[in-house]
C-alpha cells in the first residue's frame, strides 16, 4: 500500500543527513514505492519507475518525465540516475486518453521503433492504485 506521507515529509528526508541526503523530494517517495514492490523494472543495479498521474499530483515538476530511475550505492545512499533507454518523453497525453496509436508517424509494423516492452516479456499486474507492479519470473 502506498505511503501516506506528504510532499513535505519526503522533502525533509532529502534535506537531512542520511540515505537520501541532497536528492530531490521525489527520490524518497519512489524509494518507498520500491520497498512496497511498486516499480516497473529492477535490473539489480537500477530501479525504474513509470511516472503516473498519482505521482504528478504530488510532484507536478515531473510532468515532462516518463520515468524515474534510482540506484542504491554500496554505502547505502539512494540517488537518482539517468534512465539509459533515452525515454525522456512522457507517455501521458494532455487529454488523458490511452490512444497508443496517436503518435505513430506513419504506417508499418506496430512494434518498430518503440522502446516500450511487450507485456508478455515480464510478469506485470496493475495494482488498485493504477501503478504497475513488476515481478521477476
Amino acid at each position: 500500500m502506498p505511503s501516506k506521507k506528504t510532499r513535505a515529509q519526503w522533502a525533509a528526508e532529502a534535506k537531512h543527513p542520511g540515505k537520501f541526503e541532497g536528492e530531490a523530494a521525489h527520490v524518497p517517495y519512489y524509494w518507498d514505492l520500491y520497498l512496497d514492490g511498486m516499480y516497473e523494472e529492477d535490473d539489480g543495479e537500477v530501479v525504474t519507475f513509470e511516472v503516473v498521474q498519482d505521482d504528478l499530483k504530488i510532484f507536478p515538476e515531473l510532468k515532462s518525465r516518463a520515468k524515474v530511475c534510482l540506484s542504491e550505492s554500496s554505502d547505502g545512499f539512494v540517488q537518482e540516475v539517468s534512465c539509459e533507454d533515452g525515454d525522456d518523453e512522457p507517455d501521458l497525453d494532455d487529454d488523458e486518453g490511452e490512444d497508443d496509436d496517436s503518435d505513430d508517424s506513419g504506417g508499418g509494423s506496430e512494434d518498430t521503433e518503440h522502446d516500450e516492452p511487450e507485456e508478455e516479456e515480464m510478469t506485470v499486474r496493475t495494482t488498485a492504485y493504477g501503478r504497475r507492479k513488476a515481478r521477476k519470473s
